[in-house]
């Protein structure tokens, strides 16, 4: 997946508050992925916030060596401040839109608890690189307790149940015409950023899905969820982290 492969000019946001404990395995992933990244930007509120520090560690030094070549990931770290009208997710997230440009032919938001395999962000692009789709999205898929190596007895189950329910919340708001989005995975046409005037959207807002999808809806934009894009989202402290 996808069976077509677009190239094409990507840059990634990610806002980062916190410890990001998984950051070190999020960028290794990323510099693995099938379809090269321009760079990514982590925006954090201020040089206070812990991420601020391990952002920069990490970047400093990230590289991922395979048998054939190393793989580098550009980044680029970013001082949002702290927000006033707005969720601080939102307020970080307006910052790394500021950097984008006319060389950006997709903009991909997502959410640091993520583990992407290889072909995530193709998937995400392609449909929109070829024209199909204005903003394409994906679902989480849950592993708790360090499922698949070691989980408790329970927790795939409880995995596939928080999985379940995740697609359901999802799915059930488009039998009255509303697409929802997910932020963890969620990829935006420079047209779909111009009419959402997604700076000025988020500014206002405790929830990039939910405005994101409402608006999209208003707007007629074309959004597509890919089931089969299905991403991992280790939840180590259980099955109620997944709904902080």
């Amino acid at each position: 997946m996808p069976r077509v492969q677009r190239s094409g000019t990507v840059t990634l946001i990610l806002p980062l508050t916190g410890e990001a404990a998984g950051l070190a395995a999020l960028l290794r992933a990323l510099a693995a992925q099938t379809l090269p990244v321009r760079r990514l930007l982590i925006c954090v509120e201020g040089r206070h916030d812990p991420a601020y520090a391990r952002a920069t560690q990490l970047a400093s030094t990230m590289s991922t060596k395979s048998t054939k070549s190393t793989i580098s990931l550009p980044i680029e770290i970013l001082i949002a401040g702290e927000a006033t009208h707005c969720a601080q997710k939102c307020c970080n997230q307006i910052a790394g839109l500021a950097r984008i440009d006319a060389r950006d032919e997709l903009v991909v938001l997502f959410d640091a608890d993520i583990v992407p395999p290889p072909w995530w962000l193709s998937a995400l692009a392609t449909p929109i690189l070829d024209g199909s789709a204005d903003i394409v999205t994906g679902y989480r898929w849950p592993l708790l307790g360090g499922q698949g190596c070691g989980a408790p007895l329970g927790a795939p189950l409880a995995a596939q149940l928080a999985a379940a329910i995740d697609r359901g919340i999802a799915l059930l708001p488009r039998l009255a015409s509303f697409p929802v989005t997910w932020g963890g995975s969620l990829a935006l046409s420079p047209r779909a950023l111009e009419k959402l005037d997604a700076a000025r959207l988020l500014g206002s807002t405790l929830s990039d899905d939910c405005s994101i999808g409402a608006q999209a809806a208003a707007l007629g934009l074309r959004v597509l969820t890919r089931r089969a894009l299905l991403v991992p989202t280790p939840a180590s402290d259980g099955l109620a982290a997944l709904w902080r």
